[in-house]
């Protein structure tokens, strides 16, 4: 996966250390409920972690590579069937507040805050995702 590098591998990481938790605790949904040592992405525990867990890590590492490869070649056989869209890709609207995003880069996030939608005559109150959104005062790329 060309040019995926740090993000791709703390991404892999994340997914790790989140199976470790919940395999440790059910409850563990992200990283605000996991102990503490393993809240911030630079902490000496995450890279103990990471360093005695490498068959882990590296197990995410190649799912990500596996769906790429799988992606690319679905993309590829379509063009061969006149498909000038190519597959349709899903675009999130938001990152999960304890997800790899919001461990890896939290000050680009408002975890105080929710994105939704506003109430319409489907849902008369609103919807309430449970999405953080982006600092709009942040001028900097996230590093995931």
């Amino acid at each position: 996966m060309p040019g995926k590098g740090e993000s791709l591998y703390w991404q892999a990481a994340f997914d790790a250390l989140h199976a470790y938790q919940v395999k440790e605790d059910e409850m563990r949904w992200g990283w605000p409920v996991w102990p503490e040592q393993y809240q911030s992405v630079d902490s000496p525990a995450v890279k103990a972690f990471c360093e005695e867990h490498t068959d882990e890590v590296d197990f995410y590492l190649w799912l990500q590579w596996l769906a790429y490869s799988q992606f690319a070649a679905c993309w590829q056989e379509s063009q061969g069937y006149d498909m000038p869209i190519g597959l349709y890709r899903d675009l999130a609207v938001g990152v999960a507040e304890g997800g790899a995003e919001t461990w890896c880069d939290r000050e680009l996030y408002c975890l105080k805050a929710s994105v939704g939608a506003p109430p319409d005559i489907l849902g008369p109150l609103g919807q309430n995702w449970g999405l953080p959104p982006m600092d709009p005062a942040r001028d900097r790329c996230p590093r995931l």
